[in-house]
Protein backbone atom coordinates (compact mmCIF):
# COMPACT_ATOMS: atom_id res chain seq x y z
CA UNK A 1 0.00 0.00 0.00
CA UNK A 2 1.26 3.44 -0.86
CA UNK A 3 1.81 5.91 1.96
CA UNK A 4 -0.46 8.94 2.06
CA UNK A 5 0.93 12.19 0.76
CA UNK A 6 0.51 15.30 2.95
CA UNK A 7 -1.51 13.26 5.49
CA UNK A 8 -4.83 13.70 3.66
CA UNK A 9 -7.41 11.07 4.56
CA UNK A 10 -8.13 8.66 1.69
CA UNK A 11 -11.22 9.42 -0.38
CA UNK A 12 -14.15 7.10 0.08
CA UNK A 13 -15.00 5.04 -2.97
CA UNK A 14 -18.47 4.71 -4.49
CA UNK A 15 -19.96 1.26 -4.27
CA UNK A 16 -19.94 -0.69 -7.52
CA UNK A 17 -23.16 -0.63 -9.53
CA UNK A 18 -23.81 -3.80 -11.52
CA UNK A 19 -25.57 -3.11 -14.79
CA UNK A 20 -27.64 -4.97 -17.34
CA UNK A 21 -26.47 -4.41 -20.90
CA UNK A 22 -27.96 -4.59 -24.38
CA UNK A 23 -28.22 -8.06 -25.91
CA UNK A 24 -30.28 -6.98 -28.94
CA UNK A 25 -31.30 -3.64 -30.41
CA UNK A 26 -33.40 -2.37 -33.26
CA UNK A 27 -36.24 -0.07 -34.26
CA UNK A 28 -39.86 -0.26 -33.15
CA UNK A 29 -42.60 -0.19 -35.82
CA UNK A 30 -42.90 3.58 -35.30
CA UNK A 31 -39.16 4.02 -35.98
CA UNK A 32 -38.03 4.76 -32.41
CA UNK A 33 -34.91 2.92 -31.18
CA UNK A 34 -35.49 0.04 -28.74
CA UNK A 35 -33.13 -2.34 -26.94
CA UNK A 36 -33.38 -5.62 -25.03
CA UNK A 37 -31.44 -5.59 -21.72
CA UNK A 38 -30.15 -8.57 -19.73
CA UNK A 39 -27.79 -8.91 -16.75
CA UNK A 40 -24.86 -11.25 -17.39
CA UNK A 41 -24.36 -12.01 -13.67
CA UNK A 42 -27.85 -13.16 -12.66
CA UNK A 43 -29.64 -13.52 -16.05
CA UNK A 44 -32.24 -10.90 -15.07
CA UNK A 45 -34.18 -9.97 -18.22
CA UNK A 46 -35.58 -6.44 -18.44
CA UNK A 47 -37.12 -6.92 -21.86
CA UNK A 48 -37.52 -4.35 -24.62
CA UNK A 49 -37.13 -0.68 -23.65
CA UNK A 50 -37.44 2.55 -25.62
CA UNK A 51 -34.00 4.15 -25.82
CA UNK A 52 -33.78 7.92 -26.15
CA UNK A 53 -30.33 7.59 -27.76
CA UNK A 54 -27.51 5.12 -28.40
CA UNK A 55 -25.58 6.25 -25.31
CA UNK A 56 -28.43 5.10 -23.06
CA UNK A 57 -28.02 1.57 -24.40
CA UNK A 58 -24.24 1.58 -24.12
CA UNK A 59 -24.31 2.73 -20.48
CA UNK A 60 -26.66 -0.02 -19.40
CA UNK A 61 -29.28 0.06 -16.66
CA UNK A 62 -28.79 -0.91 -12.98
CA UNK A 63 -29.71 -4.52 -12.20
CA UNK A 64 -32.09 -4.54 -9.20
CA UNK A 65 -31.18 -8.12 -8.18
CA UNK A 66 -27.38 -7.76 -8.20
CA UNK A 67 -27.42 -4.33 -6.56
CA UNK A 68 -29.83 -5.49 -3.83
CA UNK A 69 -27.34 -8.18 -2.70
CA UNK A 70 -24.66 -5.62 -1.77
Amino acid sequence: MQETLFDFPPKSRKSQVFKAHVIDAGNAPDGSPIAHFECSRCDWDFGWVDCPNVTFGKRGIPCPICNQQQ
